[in-house]
């Protein structure tokens, strides 16, 4: 079996990262949306301070992850803008 072109195996392996980019802000939001319908299960009325409790939280993991490694993610990327997700869910 022949190998595949690099210009193909790199716009795989792109698609592949961006279906997995995909699928982990999907699980983002369905974590958020959750945390509103809990709410207005149990409550009966919507809040929307579910999103200020979730951006304190991704602060809070962002300048912790930042002072203990110098790092977005201890021992991942240097690029902090590349590991967001982590913060946002930490939160």
């Amino acid at each position: 079996m022949a190998t595949p072109p690099p210009l193909l195996m790199e716009e795989i392996n792109m698609l592949v990262e961006q279906l997995m980019n995909g699928l982990g802000q999907g699980m983002i939001y369905a974590l958020m949306s959750l945390g509103y319908a809990l709410i207005y299960g149990v409550v009966g009325l919507v809040t929307f301070a579910h999103g200020d409790v979730i951006m304190l939280g991704a602060f809070a993991a962002y300048y912790t992850f930042s002072l203990v490694s110098g790092n977005c993610i201890v021992g991942g990327k240097s690029a902090k803008h590349d590991c967001w997700p982590t913060f946002w869910s930490a939160g």
